[in-house]
């Protein structure tokens, strides 16, 4: 019988004209995983109309030549490979198995559960299969099953996953901050596992965005946040925030330092290395102004040195320190009213603000503040599309106002109201 096969094989491959109707033949089977159809050459060669002259007996014109895919198995049938069935005569022709578009679907699938599968049954022999754990598991089956590729080696994306959620394991349980390199040695015992810009760094950010619930962003402020949050060690002096009158307690009590700088009506910068220690931040009247500008914030410090008033300066794009003291803020009860440019970036960076948490407010947000601040800065029409994307209706009469003049308003021709505004909110 195998004899017979390859003899019948070597037949067909030796005629090139019999190339195209195996094809054919072939991708009739994956279509309708049985001998079914009609197959058709058109323009064919002299070569091709002969062969199957012979085969088949069928004498074709020079336009076309068609025949059922059954007149091909029946002709088979019919010649000294009588024994030989058409499905293994493809199958050894094409050096390949040939499965049913359908059944390939299936065995597709199930091959994809077994490889998910395989790596739940390794987070529980290792104990660490939790319910945050499983979430997680879960998500990436339903929005990143494309890891698994069908009919590969799948080992090393089988060991990050399993490695990266082992990882996020070994985080939730951490009560210090650890550095990146710690953790890839300890985890997957290599320093550099996890680096980022890694496939399995990357993957591992993905992991952290979904376990806080943290859009899912390229910012590498973003990415600061999700590691401070994950009591993962990053850059923590460049990372900082401008404060105050802003109080700040470790597990002890207020922190002495910064009250000795509420105390002289003093400035002062706090880093993510400063907060790593604070447990809650306060203000005492409940009120805090958030400015974008140095300027302004200086000149407001200046206003209120003596006064019971709480003020922070973000220095443009917030920084991961600043969202940290902010949402310690929020946690304590106080309303934060934030200020910043008139433009589609401080717009953007307002509405993401606001988003975070209800206690946060647009502060001199409005069309009238904007024509008192408006400068002679052109706005590019590549920036203000970035409006369009805004969809918080508050910024909406402010907006169309911004789209009309195509100018930038900036802080610093706001001062006079800033200061009003505080003193009627606290004083």
């Amino acid at each position: 019988m195998e004899k017979a096969l390859k003899e019948c094989v070597s037949y067909f491959k030796n005629n090139r004209g019999y190339d195209k109707i195996f094809q054919q033949m072939r991708e009739k089977w994956i279509s309708y995983g049985k001998i079914s159809g009609n197959i058709i050459v058109n323009n064919p060669t002299s070569e091709e109309r002969e062969a199957v002259k012979k085969f088949l007996g069928i004498v074709s014109d020079t336009k076309k030549i068609k025949f059922k895919m059954a007149d091909f198995e029946k002709a088979l049938k019919e010649s000294k490979f009588n024994s030989i069935e058409l499905i293994n005569l493809l199958e050894e022709y094409f050096q390949e198995k040939i499965i049913y578009q359908k059944e390939e679907k299936k065995l597709i699938e199930e091959e994809r559960i077994r490889f998910f599968e395989n790596i739940r049954v390794k987070l529980k022999i290792e104990s660490i299969y939790n319910k945050e754990i499983e979430k997680l598991l879960d998500t990436i089956i339903l929005e990143k099953s494309y890891l698994f590729k069908y009919g590969e080696d799948n080992s090393e994306i089988e060991k990050m996953i399993f490695l990266s959620l082992k990882a996020v394991h070994y985080l939730s349980n951490l009560d210090e901050k650890v550095k990146i390199a710690i953790l890839g040695a300890k985890i997957a015992k290599s320093p550099h596992y996890f680096d980022r810009g890694s496939a399995a760094g990357n993957f591992l950010i993905y992991l952290l965005y979904l376990l806080f619930d943290i859009e899912v962003t390229k910012g590498a402020e973003n990415i600061l946040e999700v590691y401070y949050r994950a009591n993962i060690e990053v850059d923590s002096v460049s990372n900082y925030v401008a404060c105050f009158g802003i109080r700040l307690y470790t597990k002890s009590g207020e922190h002495g330092a910064y009250r000795e700088f509420i105390k002289n009506s003093e400035e002062y910068l706090v880093t993510l290395s400063n907060l790593s220690k604070i447990v809650k931040a306060d203000s005492d009247n409940k009120r805090v102004f958030i400015v974008e500008n140095q300027m302004v914030f200086s000149y407001l410090c200046e206003c209120f040195k003596d006064k019971s008033i709480s003020i922070l300066c973000t220095s443009g794009q917030l920084k991961t320190a600043a969202l940290i003291l902010i949402d310690m803020l929020c946690k304590a009860g106080c309303k934060i009213y934030y200020s910043g440019d008139f433009d589609p970036e401080g717009i953007e960076i307002a509405e993401k603000l606001i988003q975070r948490d209800k206690n946060i407010v647009p502060w001199c947000f409005s069309k009238e503040n904007y024509k008192i601040s408006i400068s002679e800065n052109i706005i590019s029409d590549e920036r203000l599309k970035k409006l369009d994307k805004i969809e918080n209706t508050y910024f909406k009469e402010l907006i169309e106002e911004i789209k009309i003049e195509k100018k930038a308003g900036y802080q610093e021709l706001l001062l006079d109201k800033m200061v009003k505004d505080i003193e009627e909110i606290c004083i």
